[in-house]
């Protein structure tokens, strides 16, 4: 049986955003999993903006400035859009406007964005990677950005609970990178296709 959302007119454009706690290891998982799609022509992983400067160690994002941020919020430019850890998070339209014309686009973003998803995208999927606290203290530990008070307010910091939520796909990362690649490789594809529940 076809997709009803691919019969009834919404095109097959879709965003998929990759979520989950800081540590987890989204970036490294949607790099791999980047290169392992990559002939598959109607599927991208575009640049979300933040505000601050891009490191590709961690992540390649446009930056914009804290000013720049609050004007394409405030003029509506920015179909999904969040602030955390003193930073502000954009989607941007050129997202919104690829997704439109028929491309499913995967960002790294917010479980407190995908209302905002939901609304905005005619298909929203979102995919939480997460992992059990022993390996997730080990990854911020070794990755050294944050330190001493800040790496326990990290693990510690209260997690919304998306267990239930309709169109979030879990994704655990306790393997290797290969492993995790694979399976949120074959996740986008299937959200692509439209044979999972859209949020």
């Amino acid at each position: 049986m076809e997709n009803k959302d691919l019969e009834d007119g919404r095109g097959s454009g879709c965003l998929i955003m990759v979520v989950g706690p800081s540590g987890v290891g989204k970036d490294t998982l949607m790099l791999a999993a980047k290169t392992l799609l990559q002939h598959e022509s109607n599927i991208s992983f575009p640049h979300r903006l933040i505000t601050r400067e891009s490191d590709a160690q961690y992540e390649d994002h446009g930056s914009i400035t804290m000013a720049e941020f609050e004007a394409l919020c405030t003029e509506g430019l920015a179909p999904v859009y969040w602030q955390a850890h003193g930073h502000g998070y954009v989607i941007p339209q050129s997202v919104l406007d690829a997704v439109q014309a028929g491309e499913c686009c995967v960002m790294n973003g917010s479980r407190g964005a995908l209302d905002q998803a939901r609304v905005a995208f005619p298909r929203a999927y979102a995919v939480l990677i997460d992992l059990d606290r022993r390996n997730l203290e080990t990854r911020i530990s070794d990755r050294g950005r944050e330190q001493g008070d800040e790496a326990k307010r990290r693990l510690d910091r209260k997690q919304p609970d998306l267990s239930g939520v309709k169109g979030v796909q879990r994704l655990v990362n306790n393997g290797t990178v290969e492993e995790g690649a694979h399976r949120l490789a074959d996740l986008i594809k299937e959200c692509a296709e439209g044979r999972l529940p859209k949020l």
